[in-house]
């Protein structure tokens, strides 16, 4: 979500926007930009604005990582923290996702797998962690492998996987769920019936000559009051 301050010089500041809500990223999230015209040009497709005025100046430093990033855009959390096996990448939390999480951890109002959960091997635990680290009304965003991704981590998920587990009797609503190709914009995505009833098998047909495409799954959840 994104908020938009009075319009008085004494809320021009970053913390006017901030409602003090709480995001976690799976992994330390990287930002995989190389030219500040690139990066422009997704904020201008979004209507973000930094609150840096001069975005070609703070490229540099709003890429840094996904935290700096998220902090300096118009969106309403006040802190962004991550979670993540080992402290090689500093993350703010230190817990090996196979395992359940410790009575003491804090709960989120938005978590996000950039491509963290196809590398944990215990698929139930990670997923019950996830659940369990939403506050109730809490999202939860996951862009992860569907397919021709062989050996990038232990799995590979289908659609089914998503609107099987985000459901009430887990505490979980599936918002959104769509099937994107590696370098398409979202425009070109196919998105899924979270409400089908029975299997949904989808192919991508590659043009002659090509060789199909890396397949992200997209998937949106929220967690039921």
């Amino acid at each position: 979500q994104q908020c938009v301050p009075d319009q008085s010089p004494d809320d021009s500041s970053p913390s006017s926007c901030r409602d003090n809500l709480r995001m976690l990223t799976l992994g330390r999230q990287g930002v995989f930009l190389t030219d500040s015209d690139s990066f422009l040009s997704i904020l201008n497709t979004y209507n973000l604005s930094p609150v840096q005025s001069d975005a070609t100046k703070a490229f540099t430093t709003l890429t840094a990582s996904a935290e700096t990033l998220i902090l300096n855009l118009p969106f309403r959390y006040s802190t962004v923290d991550s979670m993540d096996a080992s402290s090689y990448e500093k993350a703010t939390f230190i817990h090996d996702m196979n395992l359940p999480l410790p009575p003491s951890t804090p709960q989120f109002d938005f978590v996000f797998d950039g491509g963290f959960t196809e590398h944990v091997y215990h698929v139930p635990q990670v997923y019950q962690n996830i659940i369990n680290l939403l506050n109730p009304g809490g999202l939860f965003l996951s862009v992860t492998v569907n397919n021709n991704f062989s050996g990038h981590g232990f799995y590979q998920f289908s659609p089914e996987f998503f609107t099987r587990t985000f459901v009430p009797k887990y505490g979980m609503e599936l918002l959104e769920l769509y099937l994107a190709e590696v370098g398409d914009a979202p425009d070109k995505w196919e998105r899924i019936d979270k409400d089908y009833k029975y299997r949904a098998e989808f192919r991508f047909k590659a043009k002659p000559g090509e060789e199909p495409k890396q397949t992200y799954i997209i998937a949106i959840a929220r967690k039921l009051p």
